[in-house]
């Protein structure tokens, strides 16, 4: 991970996260075409109010009905490696905190609907999270 965060209105909050798939020796997420990872960053001024946020998505997304159709997939090949980058300005000096987190998910909320599934069943874990609180001058 790359992080540039104390900074003044004139440069961007910038933050890179690199993630490779280095010890799987298959694609990840795998095992059910319906896994899949999120990589989430939220930026919050002091107020705790989300200013910024980015999102990407590992995985493969399907269409079930009324056919099942692969919509896309962009799975981690053994040994690939990426980098995720959230870059921002702020409008307004102050403290401001950075969050990043990546979450494995089992499935959408739309399929353990789909299924009955309560909120109790554990549809995605956190693997990885970081806070990075900071000043904008």
């Amino acid at each position: 991970e790359k992080v540039a965060l104390n900074t003044t209105l004139d440069k961007p909050i910038k933050y890179t996260l690199r993630i490779k798939n280095e010890f799987a020796g298959h694609r990840v997420p795998s095992g059910d075409p319906e896994r899949f990872v999120l990589v989430n960053y939220q930026l919050l001024n002091n107020k705790n109010e989300v200013v910024a946020k980015k999102q990407y998505r590992i995985g493969e997304e399907w269409q079930w009905y009324p056919v099942a159709k692969k919509i896309s997939d962009n799975n981690m090949d053994p040994g690939e490696e990426r980098l995720y980058e959230f870059n921002s300005k702020v409008t307004e000096k102050g403290t401001y905190k950075l969050k990043v987190e990546v979450t494995k998910h089992r499935m959408t909320d739309e399929t353990a609907a789909y299924n009955k599934l309560d909120k109790t069943y554990p549809k995605f874990i956190s693997v990885y999270e970081k806070s990075y609180d900071f000043v904008v001058k």
